[in-house]
């Protein structure tokens, strides 16, 4: 789907294809297409986009502050959509 019309399908598509549940490949590619659609109105997706940030950005060697700001953008966006947790990690990132 992809898009706004169903974030729920486009976050269990993402985490179908970001860990290989239910038959799915890993593909990072994939899953950050459909977690990055799904979090705009999903906290939890959101989240997930935060850590999947990180992890693309210390496998690949991205640089740290640009690794950084892409996880603090959506670790804030989980957060403005009630995300707990999302809330207690960025409190010393701020």
């Amino acid at each position: 789907m992809c898009g706004a019309f169903d974030e729920g399908l486009d976050y269990s598509l993402g985490m179908n294809y970001k860990y290989g549940f239910n038959g799915f490949p890993v593909d990072l590619k994939k899953a950050r297409t459909y977690l990055k659609a799904a979090a705009e109105n999903n906290a939890e997706a959101a989240a997930v986009m935060a850590l999947l940030c990180l992890d693309e950005g210390v496998s690949e060697g991205k640089p740290m502050e640009d690794t950084l700001a892409e996880y603090i953008k959506w670790l804030k966006q989980a957060s403005d959509l009630g995300h707990r947790e999302a809330t207690k990690m960025l409190m010393p990132l701020q």
